[in-house]
């Protein structure tokens, strides 16, 4: 073997001859037979430089090759889980030795992240930040009203995307898990079997509580878990009145969204991932109390590049990334390596390194491995749209009520700091989306689940709420802010559980590039009649007499223009829950099987949102938490770790 990638640089002689491919010999000769080469230079000609450049570091640094147990790559919701119920194991041989764990993280430690980010009401600040990948999706316009993309944030660093989220706590519904089982064969994911991971993780402030509520609670959530989940400390009194407009509407009240007896569909406040009154993310819950582990070794400003194969091609052996320094590093893994680096990069390193859609891949010349048509296929995220409204006076005396509307002026007012930074209190430990509900929309007659969420901020907002939190943003942090922002509130209606699909797709070979997405948003009409029914909805709540001493003039999508339909279309909006896009199960298109291993591919596991066959109805940062506890079993059981 000359070299890696030697089929595309065979053009010139191999500084990295003598050394191993990553790839197995049989894949490379796919790829060189039959003239291929020919059809993929325009495709390769953007990567051809790096892939030189990354031989010439090899072969004048020497490629370092540590050995680990078991390799993990992605520090978001289910790299943390993993790397936690990982390293404090062990092998239940003679020896009882602690396996030694790799975590390689492309973002930030959380020691390096902004104070802010433990703030929850210092949301605005993260995203956008370098905090966030700021992925920008490519789409059909016909759908979206012309728009050829969409922003899409996502969390980069330690703790992932829910680090940088609204931090709600939902499960989704007991039907969610059932559909896993009954139409895609992912056996031991039922409701039954997810509901014991679902109390493992947690520990729910409502199982303190004395008497009956403290029973109910306990025999719905865990006490003990190293997720704290509170219930919301200083809700804004807009979120209770919009809580009341709803009961007016004829919603009920719900006090518990993850309550599957009493059912998902209601108006309530939501919980959320706080602890004290401080932002919990999967760093702070499951990382930071392994960190100082002798066994396990993180390294972050690390970029996964492409697995590594043993010659037949049937076993993946390690990894190969750049670290924080631009080396160009080898890490082996005895046991497995285990891809936890999200909806978006976990497909897309996955056909880096041979595994997906076999056309797709020979058009970037990137060897078969193994041909996996559903690699970065099934994408599903929950697309929103937005309700906005001023204050009466938005502009004058309303910005003078701090703690009602939430603008600029209330991180500089110290009554409001000394609140947050004594008590733990206060306006600034609003999650931002405080209330909401659930509901069925006609869209949806006759299923078990609801197809709407509304969820309630007490900010005002621009239809796109991203285009708000910029404007924010560039006037600074918390504290000092300089941005002049209208006192108002804004509902967010949801499509939670979308028939659309998305997909994934190379643009290049260069592993530091931006792969291609294609969310598919609102290319099943069902999904336009739920946001269609959500607008609706949300105007007759908010027109209640609960709400009439807070509302002025609706702002959105009043003052844009009369066509709900193609408001929609212009200003839909992620609310950040992309999956799917490695799903569990059987059929062609699975990619892993119920065990969460890669069909036909040894020692090698996906394990976070990627692998959800069927996006549940809420937010999924704890669902992705919950596969990560599971699957942390399954690779326990496998190597008989105790």
């Amino acid at each position: 073997m000359r070299s890696r990638y030697c089929f595309l640089l065979s053009s010139t002689p191999c500084k990295y001859a003598g050394q191993r491919s990553p790839f197995p010999a049989s894949a490379l000769a796919g790829v060189c037979a039959g003239g291929r080469l020919r059809n993929v230079t325009r495709n390769l000609r953007p990567g051809l430089r790096t892939l030189r450049a990354s031989a010439e570091t090899e072969h004048s640094q020497g490629t370092r090759q540590a050995q680990y147990d078991f390799i993990i790559v992605g520090a978001g919701a289910a790299g943390c889980v993993l790397a936690n119920r990982l390293s404090t194991a062990q092998f239940s041989n003679g020896d009882r030795r602690y396996p030694r764990v790799l975590l390689l993280e492309a973002g930030d430690a959380l020691a390096e992240a902004p104070y802010f980010e433990h703030i929850p009401l210092g949301f605005p600040q993260l995203i956008g930040s370098r905090l966030d990948y700021g992925f920008f999706s490519r789409e059909n316009p016909t759908h979206l009203g012309g728009r050829g993309a969409v922003y899409l944030p996502r969390g980069r660093g330690e703790g992932g995307s829910h680090a940088i989220s609204v931090m709600l706590v939902h499960r989704g519904s007991r039907h969610d898990y059932e559909t896993w089982v009954k139409d895609y064969e992912a056996l031991g994911w039922g409701p039954d079997d997810v509901l014991p991971y679902f109390k493992r993780l947690e520990s729910n402030e409502r199982t303190a509580q004395r008497g009956a509520d403290g029973e109910a609670a306990t025999a719905l959530h865990g006490s003990d878990g190293p997720l704290r989940v509170s219930d919301q400390r200083s809700p804004n009194p807009l979120s209770l009145a919009f809580i009341e407009a709803c009961l007016e509407r004829g919603i009920r009240r719900n006090k518990d969204f993850n309550d599957w007896d009493h059912g998902q569909e209601g108006a309530g406040l939501f919980q959320v991932t706080q602890r004290d009154g401080r932002r919990e993310s999967p760093a702070t819950a499951y990382l930071q109390p392994v960190r100082s582990r002798r066994n396990l070794h993180i390294e972050t400003n690390a970029l996964a590049e492409h697995l590594v194969w043993s010659k037949d091609g049937r076993r993946v052996e390690g990894i190969r990334f750049i670290d924080r320094h631009g080396r160009r590093r080898a890490a082996l893994a005895h046991c497995e390596v285990i891809l936890a680096a999200g909806a978006i990069n976990t497909p897309q390193l996955l056909m880096l390194s041979g595994l997906g859609p076999g056309a797709h891949l020979q058009d970037f010349g990137i060897p078969v491995v193994r041909d996996l048509p559903g690699v970065g296929q099934n994408l599903q995220d929950h697309a929103a749209v937005m309700l906005s409204y001023y204050a009466p006076d938005p502009y004058g005396k309303d910005r003078d009520k701090k703690r009602i509307f939430y603008t600029e002026r209330l991180g500089k007012d110290p009554l409001v700091l000394a609140e947050y930074f004594l008590l733990g209190r206060g306006p600034l430990t609003s999650p931002v989306c405080e209330a909401g509900a659930f509901v069925h929309t006609q869209a949806v007659i006759g299923e078990p689940s609801c197809d709407l969420q509304l969820r309630f901020v007490p900010f005002f907002s621009d239809a796109d709420p991203y285009k708000s939190l910029g404007e924010y943003r560039s006037g600074g942090h918390v504290l000092t802010n300089t941005s002049i922002r209208p006192a108002g509130f804004g509902l967010q209606a949801v499509a939670i559980r979308p028939r659309s699909r998305g997909r994934i797709e190379l643009a290049t070979i260069d592993p530091r590039a931006r792969p291609i997405i294609h969310t598919g948003w609102l290319e099943d009409k069902r999904d336009l009649q739920t946001l269609l029914s959500g607008l609706k909805l949300g105007r007759e709540i908010l027109s209640g007499d609960s709400m009439r001493p807070y509302r002025g003039r609706e702002a959105f999508p009043e003052t844009l223009e009369d066509d709900l339909v193609t408001y929609i279309r212009r200003t839909c909006h992620t609310a950040n829950a992309i999956v799917g896009t490695a799903r569990m199960g059987t059929g062609r298109d699975a990619v892993v099987d119920p065990e969460l291993r890669v069909h036909g591919v040894e020692r090698l596991r996906v394990i976070d949102a990627s692998v959800m066959p069927k996006i549940i109805g809420g937010q999924t940062g704890v669902p992705t938490m919950m596969i990560a506890e599971r699957g942390a079993d399954l690779v326990k059981k496998t190597w008989k770790l105790v």
